[in-house]
């Protein structure tokens, strides 16, 4: 028993302290209607061991009827490791409301200070707080 509480305290300890995870965790946080387009919220933490310069995302939006509505190129970064940033964007005429998905379709652009990285779409970890799902 007591082993298990060592245990668990460490695993807490490792988590708390923002030891890299490896991923970077992008979550549609938010969503709010202006005028007759959108305002959308992505939050990014970087859990890798390096910085990035840039970190751009091909996202494609659909409608309520799963059919593309719009496709965004959205840039992330800089992001600095360990780091969580909030980055705001507008989408235009379309509404929140007609918003039911958007996909992470890829990453073209993703830059570290030593250069170009290949594997940042597979280190990419999506999730939403609203109630459009996001994939990849």
């Amino acid at each position: 028993m007591r082993g298990s509480l060592v245990f668990a305290a460490a695993l807490w300890a490792t988590a708390a302290s923002g030891a890299p995870s490896g991923e970077i965790q992008v979550e549609l946080n938010k969503l709010e209607s202006v005028g007759e387009g959108c305002r959308v919220y992505l939050l990014f933490e970087n859990g890798i061991e390096e910085s990035l310069r840039s970190l751009k995302l091909d996202l494609v939006m659909f409608d309520q009827e799963s059919v593309i509505a719009r496709r965004l190129a959205v840039e992330g970064g800089p992001l600095a490791a360990g780091k969580t940033v909030l980055k705001v964007f507008d989408v235009p005429d379309l509404p929140c409301s007609a918003l039911s998905r958007v996909l992470l379709n890829d990453v073209p652009a993703c830059a570290a200070a030593e250069g170009e990285r290949s594997d940042c779409l597979e280190v990419v970890e999506t999730s939403s707080r609203t109630d459009a799902e996001f994939i990849k």
